[in-house]
Formats: C-alpha cells, sequence, structure tokens
C-alpha cells in the first residue's frame, strides 16, 4: 500500500468519558453517551493526503459543520467551506478539532456541544477510538510488509507481502480506563513495547494512537514509538517518527478452506494446473479468500490472486482475472454447501478432479467450508459485541466490549466455540451460554457484504435480539442475525 487512507471510521471520547454523538432528531449533536455505538461512530476524511484538514461524516451520512458563532449543525448531505476542520494531533493520542473559517475549536460537554473556545484546554481534546472490528491486517509503510506472528520466535515481525492466514490476523484491543490500544495475537498473547509477547494486559503493552493523515502512529508509556524497522515488532526512541513507525490497520476478511465431504480431501489451486481435491491437509494453496458481488454471489481468490473459475468442458480452473465465471451461489444444508453456476453444480470426480455437472451429483458435490485465520473469532451484530453478560456466563449480543472466541472445527464442517475454559451450550429455551464441558456443534454459513450466520445443535439459526438476548430460536437464514467478524 502506498498512500494512507482517505477515511478513518473514528469514535471521538471527551475529558468527561462520553463519546460525540450524531442524533437523528433534527440531526443535534452531543457528548452524551457512555459508549460507542451506531451514533458515536463518525467517518474522518482526510481532504488531501498529508494535510491535516479533514470532514466529520456522521453515521446518517450528513457532515459536521460550525459556523462564525460556534453552533454546530450536522444536517447537510455535502460538505461546504463550513464543514473542514483542522486536525491537531496532540503526544498522548488526543486531537483537536479546529474549524477552518473560525479557528474555533470543538469542545463542550452533554449537550452543550459547540465550536466556539478560542484555545485548548483539557474540555477541547478529544481520544479518537478506532471503530474497526478488531479483527485486522496491520500494514507496515515502512517495510512494505504486513505484521505476522511467528510462532517459532515467539514475536511478531513484518515480513509478509500478502496478509494470508491465522498469523497474519491480531486483534485491537481498547482499553477503555487508560484510552489505550493492544495488540492480541491469535495465541492470546499481546505485544510488549520491547518486542516479547505476553499473556496479560500491562503498562508495557499499551499504545497510545496518534493519527497522522490516515496513518496511525502507536506510542508506548515511554514516549517510543513501535516500528516495523527490525526483525521483531517492538518500540524505538525517535524524535521525528518516519515511515518506518507508520501503520495502517485494515479489516481482514475471511480466507477458507473447501473441503470435499466425499473424498476428506481439501481443494487446492496451483497457477497452471488443473484443480483438484486431492489434498489431506489445508495449507496455503488450500485456502480461499471469500469474496461477494453485488448480486450475492461469491467468488474465492487463493493466495496467488487466481481464482476458481469454470472453464472449457466444465472444468473448474485458475483464472488469473476477475470475470463472469468465477461467481457461484452457495447453497447451504446446515453444515454443508453445494455450489452452483449457471444451472449447473460443481462436484468431484473419483479422481479428484473438480468439475461441472448439469444434475445436482449427491454426496460428490457437496462441501464444508471451515474458516482458516481466526483463531480467535469476535462476533459483532448491529447492536453490538457478542459476550458473557455482566456477572454471568450468559451470552449477550448488544455489548460494547467483545469477548473473543476460541474456534475449533471437525472434519464433519461443525465448528465448536469456548470461553475460557467452558464451551457454547444451549438450554431448552436455545438460549446459549458458556457453561459446557463438552462441545457442541454449531455451523457457520457465509453471507455477503462480509457477515457469517450461526446454526445451533437444535437445527435452529442464532439470533440477537435487541436487549442483548442470544438465542438459536430462527426458523430460517431471513430471520438469523448476521454478524461481522
Amino acid at each position: 500500500m502506498a498512500t494512507a487512507p482517505q477515511t478513518l471510521s473514528l469514535g471521538f471520547i471527551n475529558s468527561a468519558n462520553k463519546y460525540l454523538t450524531a442524533e437523528s432528531y433534527l440531526y443535534k449533536v452531543n457528548a452524551t453517551a457512555s459508549s460507542m455505538r451506531h451514533k458515536q461512530i463518525w467517518q474522518m476524511e482526510f481532504l488531501k493526503q498529508d494535510q491535516p484538514r479533514v470532514h466529520l461524516r456522521s453515521c446518517f451520512s450528513r457532515y459536521l459543520t460550525a459556523d462564525n458563532n460556534g453552533k454546530l449543525t450536522c444536517d447537510k448531505e455535502a460538505p461546504s467551506s463550513t464543514s473542514v476542520f483542522i486536525l491537531i494531533t496532540h503526544p498522548d493520542g488526543q486531537v483537536s478539532l479546529q474549524s477552518e473559517p473560525s479557528q474555533r475549536y470543538l469542545g463542550g460537554a452533554e449537550d452543550n456541544v459547540s465550536c466556539f473556545a478560542e484555545s485548548m484546554t483539557d474540555g477541547e481534546k478529544w481520544t479518537p477510538r478506532l471503530a474497526l472490528h478488531p479483527s485486522v491486517s496491520v500494514y507496515s509503510h515502512g517495510r512494505r510488509r504486513y505484521m505476522r506472528f511467528d510462532e517459532a520466535s515467539n514475536s511478531l515481525t513484518c515480513d509478509q507481502d500478502l496478509a494470508w492466514g491465522a498469523s497474519c490476523v491480531l486483534t485491537l484491543y481498547f482499553d477503555g480506563k487508560e484510552k489505550r490500544y493492544a495488540l492480541r495475537t491469535g495465541a492470546g498473547t499481546l505485544l510488549s513495547s520491547d518486542g516479547r509477547l505476553v499473556s496479560e494486559v500491562c503498562a508495557q503493552a499499551l499504545y497510545s494512537c496518534q493519527l497522522r493523515s490516515g496513518f496511525l502512529l502507536l506510542r508506548d508509556t515511554e514516549g517510543k514509538y513501535l516500528s516495523g524497522r527490525e526483525s521483531v515488532v517492538k518500540t524505538f526512541k525517535t524524535e521525528q517518527p518516519g515511515r518506518d513507525e507508520l501503520f495502517t490497520l485494515e479489516p481482514s476478511p475471511g480466507q477458507l478452506s473447501i473441503r470435499a465431504l466425499g473424498s476428506g480431501k481439501f481443494i487446492c489451486l496451483r497457477p497452471g494446473a488443473d484443480i483438484y481435491a486431492n489434498q489431506a491437509e489445508a495449507g496455503r494453496t488450500e485456502t480461499f479468500q471469500i469474496m461477494h458481488n453485488e448480486a450475492k454471489k461469491t467468488c474465492f481468490r487463493a493466495a496467488s490472486n487466481n481464482y476458481l473459475c469454470v472453464g472449457s468442458n466444465d472444468m473448474i480452473v485458475a483464472s488469473p482475472s476477475v470475470n463472469d465465471r468465477i461467481w457461484f451461489d452457495l447453497l447451504y444444508q446446515g453444515e454443508k454447501v453445494s455450489f452452483k453456476a449457471d444451472d449447473k453444480f460443481m462436484s468431484v470426480k473419483p479422481n479428484g478432479q473438480v468439475v461441472m455437472t448439469a444434475t445436482p451429483p449427491g454426496r460428490s458435490g457437496e462441501f464444508v467450508l471451515r474458516l482458516m485465520n481466526r483463531s480467535l473469532l469476535i462476533l459483532q451484530s448491529d447492536f453490538g459485541f457478542v459476550g458473557l453478560a455482566p456477572g454471568t456466563q450468559r451470552l449477550d449480543g448488544n455489548l460494547a466490549q467483545y469477548e473473543a472466541c476460541k474456534l475449533t472445527a471437525n472434519d464433519s464442517g461443525f465448528c465448536q466455540f469456548k470461553v475460557g475454559e467452558k464451551f457454547w451450550e444451549l438450554d431448552k429455551f436455545g438460549v446459549i451460554t458458556a457453561t459446557g464441558d463438552a462441545a457442541q456443534n454449531f455451523s457457520l454459513e457465509f453471507h455477503p457484504p462480509a457477515t457469517l450466520t450461526l446454526g445451533g445443535p437444535n437445527g435452529k439459526y442464532v439470533v440477537v435480539e435487541q436487549s442483548g438476548g442470544f438465542k438459536a430460536v430462527g426458523g430460517d437464514v431471513g430471520s438469523a442475525t448476521h454478524f461481522h467478524y
């Protein structure tokens, strides 16, 4: 990646620990919310690279505007000159927003938020909180590589051209008390400032986040900056952090393996070779990034940037380009899935070759999808994150803070979830708790734009209620909750 992102999704926390909030009623703005939900998320649009001029767009696609008297409005669908703010970054990661026309600063509390202050006090300083899903890939602009958890050396290193596999997925942890971030590996360990991986959240594993034209700088408690300049990612003291200290956090799309149920073998894609389901284990060439189009069809991209494609004579081949022949309909039956394209069905021949047939092929056309790049799974519904309800072992789906679940899968295509030392299990009403001593089987279905649904052991889909109820009670996929993961 050569340039900074043009937009960052952020929440803004004031000195009273309240979030800047956009209301739908008269499009008012206040700072009354204690947690970051939909109305507390803003899109910071950078007007030009390497310049601090920004727009702030609310979740209602309206732009924050300040007039010369300091009055804030957020009802305009298009930005204007009064929508331009100067982003000022402080050493501790806090920011101030100065209206470019009036030179006044955004501040205030509760229902009295304005852009009237002529100078910056604590009331005009905001802590930005990143609002992307916590499962991320981290790109180092100095190394031009992605960060990876190296299990052999038990460290993080920036050495991957492509963010591929579970080792390149990190979990972003936000400490609400300290207003700092930690990076957690799939093994559950956290990056310490000296490059070690530690098991618990501590001061050495927390970093303030500084914004720089869409890039991120991560600063430890001693004022040193995280860098990928050496073989092990750790902090260095520098008065002028440069490209080696610049990072981008990117969403981590799902990567799956495709296993033929009839043979038990995985589909393998090697450029220039025919496509076979002939591998006993799933590695790099058996892992595919799942992608969707506007027609809600699905394609599968390999690490080689080739796609599974319907070729001539109905053979499945590797295509180096995006075309109409790479898109499939996925037909789920519990833990099993079939692939359909142009009224034909994907099937595996006795020799392992993958082809399309005109009639439903039976077991030779049944596959299971295994999520390969989520050692820790974080589920987010429209109401919030999935986690343990305070003081209980009951799972809720509307929490402000997530609970990372350990995900495992078996050869039959079912998956199991574990929180701490306990498995997910259902009671007779479909309520899901983390109280099981033995694993229960759930199933996953992957849907556009980048979500999944859960099937419970009782044959019902998991549904999240607005109140937080997390239950396997849905009769069909239309009633199921779609989770970001």
